[in-house]
């Protein structure tokens, strides 16, 4: 019955316009990060590291909502990979780099790595 909602609600997800995946992403990761004292935690670690080592001031709340937008972003692609494909301008997949290719750890699902060498 859990897999069941989840995939219900992922498909629901990956229905929706870009835009409004986006909008329900960046209130998310703000929501999340609100009221979730673990995830603010680990989040605020994360990020003031990353801040400081570039020395750009600190927007955890701006940082959080894209990091939910970019988390919807990825199952909305997963969903709609010909959209995604066609609001970059083009319609076939663009082959790894050579290098990545010779990687034994690379694992190619969606696509034979042998048919691009």
């Amino acid at each position: 019955m859990f897999k069941f909602i989840l995939r219900l609600m992922l498909m629901g997800i990956g229905s929706l316009p870009l835009w409004l995946a986006q909008l329900l992403g960046g209130c998310g990761g703000i929501i999340a990060l609100l009221f979730s004292k673990q995830f603010r935690e680990l989040f605020n670690k994360n990020y003031s590291r990353a801040m400081d080592l570039n020395g750009i001031k600190q927007r955890p709340l701006m940082a959080a909502a894209a990091s939910g937008m970019l988390f919807m972003d990825s199952l909305w692609i997963w969903y709609n990979p010909e959209k995604a494909l066609a609001r970059q301008g083009t319609n076939h997949i663009v082959a790894p780099p050579r290098w990545l290719r010779n990687y034994s750890s690379l694992h190619c699902t969606t696509f034979s790595c042998n048919d691009y060498v």
